[in-house]
């Protein structure tokens, strides 16, 4: 079977096994025809196959009104395949929305990029953030994290002459201790003629995430 959502299985040092399920192309627009039964199918086949990933990881689009039939779709997952792990990556922004925060209750582990909480640059290493207050994307955050009772990683990128400095870390750093994820990923942004974070602001990052509550992967 040629399939159409489910892309090459892949050996992750944290997840395990993923199979990769790729939603990108759908639109709000598109919501009312969205193939349910045929992404299943997929689903079922490759398990068959293959036997159970560790984890089925959903690529969706940033779009709020995706994530009900997403939801829907979990259900039926989860009904023939009780023990089948689900996850899924996004941006913070989706968690100032209250409907995709409820749809998003019913997956295993969500990993969700924030790279920066500090006023000056907020919106500079967050564009995604660009019609959400600070203050309303934090309150977001936070009361996700009370209702969610799944796995929460964090994924954030420094970029240089931008957040790496002391303050950005120590912001940062108070935040996610207050709403204490299951661990932290760091990394720094090279692209778009970015260079790397010096190698003085890398060890000053190992130092302040030396003894958090959480666990902490460097990725530089």
């Amino acid at each position: 079977m040629e399939y159409k959502y489910i892309s090459e299985i892949q050996h992750d040092s944290w997840f395990g096994l993923v199979a990769p399920i790729h939603l990108n192309s759908f639109k709000s627009i598109s919501v009312k025809d969205f193939p349910t039964e045929e992404i299943f199918r997929e689903i079922n086949h490759f398990i068959f196959q293959n036997g159970n990933p560790d984890y089925l990881w959903f690529k969706i689009p940033n779009d709020p009104h995706i994530f009900h039939k997403i939801k829907l779709l979990i259900k039926v997952i989860k009904k023939y395949y009780p023990d089948q792990k689900i996850g899924t990556y996004i941006n913070c922004s989706i968690l100032c929305n209250e409907i995709a925060k409820k749809e998003l209750l019913d997956f295993d582990f969500i990993a969700v990029n924030i790279n920066s909480i500090e006023p000056s640059n907020y919106l500079k290493v967050n564009p995604y953030c660009i019609d959400i207050g600070l203050k309303d994307l934090l309150e977001g955050m936070v009361g996700f994290k009370k209702s969610y009772n799944g796995h929460l990683g964090i994924y954030t990128m420094f970029f240089s002459g931008i957040n790496d400095d002391i303050d950005n870390i120590k912001s940062l750093k108070d935040f996610l201790i207050d709403i204490k994820p299951d661990y932290i990923s760091i990394g720094n942004y090279v692209g778009k003629g970015f260079k790397p974070v010096s190698e003085e602001f890398k060890t000053t990052l190992k130092k302040s995430f030396d003894k958090v509550p959480f666990d902490v992967i460097f990725i530089f």
